[in-house]
């Protein structure tokens, strides 16, 4: 995954109640994906983000909705006529 490296899924954080708002509304799951590293000091007096992980966190992106499409092509019922 990503720049040669696996995922290491961990729970960790707050919340953003507006996430089960979502939920509820559209009725599909929501994917968060946290892209700081856990020495940014999230909401600390010394907060920051380095941009490098900004733009890895896209590339990310990119590459998990490509793989979401793919699975999507894969389980899609065929239509048949």
């Amino acid at each position: 995954m990503g720049a040669g490296h696996k995922a290491i899924f961990t729970r960790g954080g707050g919340s953003i109640p507006i996430v089960a708002d979502i939920i509820d509304l559209i009725k599909i799951p929501v994917v968060m994906m946290g892209y700081g590293l856990d020495s940014d000091g999230l909401h600390s007096l010394n907060e920051h983000y380095n941009i490098e992980m900004f733009h890895r966190g896209i590339e990310t992106a990119i590459v998990y909705l490509e793989e979401l499409a793919q699975e999507a092509a894969q389980t899609k019922p065929s239509r048949a006529a």
